[in-house]
């Protein structure tokens, strides 16, 4: 299954799912008041370090098109009081194609978030438009940040998109926006961010905290 999907079905699920935090978790699980703990997704040669609430289910693997150098995460976190309060996220990473190789890294990342948001179906609707569209340096690296609004509803979708050792890494947060404090929470996630060179050739994941409880079916 694709990421695209996941996402679209996280979507639907957001909107659908009402449920509580488990009474038997005495740990603090609320996706906006948890601690923030480092989650590391290393593949490929680099090492993605970002905080994270804690998560309840995840999966790690290839959703590019181009297997063999692209990889990803998708993940919720643990279900709140409200549901509207849970994040859902995924984590892209693929090579940048070679034909571009002679542009720089701002070029090369403008190119591709231009053409992702050209073909976002979500953007072909009256009712969702981009609210912040920043272009700024993510731990040294190019990146651009686009914020997604939806008309009379409190719904947001965040994405960063970074260029850092010849790939383009995208964040995607999908989350409710009632309170100010929750775009903080967001920015601070985003500014959390750290790229770095890995040995690892395979896609793996540690949480450095809380461990998820199970994983997304395929």
């Amino acid at each position: 299954m694709s990421i695209k999907k996941i996402l679209m079905s996280a979507v639907c699920t957001v909107f659908l799912l009402v449920s509580t935090a488990s009474a038997e978790n005495k740990e603090n699980t609320e996706p906006w008041t948890a601690p923030l703990e480092a989650a590391i997704l290393e593949g490929f040669g680099t090492r993605f370090t970002i905080l994270l609430p804690p998560i309840e289910a995840y999966r790690i693997g290839v959703f590019s098109p181009s297997p063999g150098d692209g990889f990803g995460f998708i993940g919720n976190t643990f279900p709140a009081s409200d549901s509207t309060r849970e994040i859902y996220l995924g984590i892209t990473s693929e090579n940048f194609p070679a034909s571009s190789a002679h542009k720089t890294a701002a070029d090369r990342l403008n190119e591709n978030v231009d053409r992702f948001i050209a073909n976002m179906p979500m953007l072909k609707s009256k009712s969702s438009h981009i609210s912040q569209d920043i272009s700024l340096s993510q731990d040294g690296h190019p990146a651009r940040l686009i914020r997604i609004a939806h008309e009379n509803e409190a719904i947001r979708r965040d994405l960063l998109f970074v260029a850092a050792d010849n790939r383009e890494w995208r964040i995607d947060i999908l989350y409710y926006i009632q309170e100010p404090q929750q775009r903080t929470r967001i920015d601070t996630i985003f500014s959390s961010i750290k790229i770095d060179r890995s040995n690892a050739t395979e896609p793996v994941i540690h949480f450095d905290g809380f461990q998820p409880t199970k994983s997304f079916e395929e």
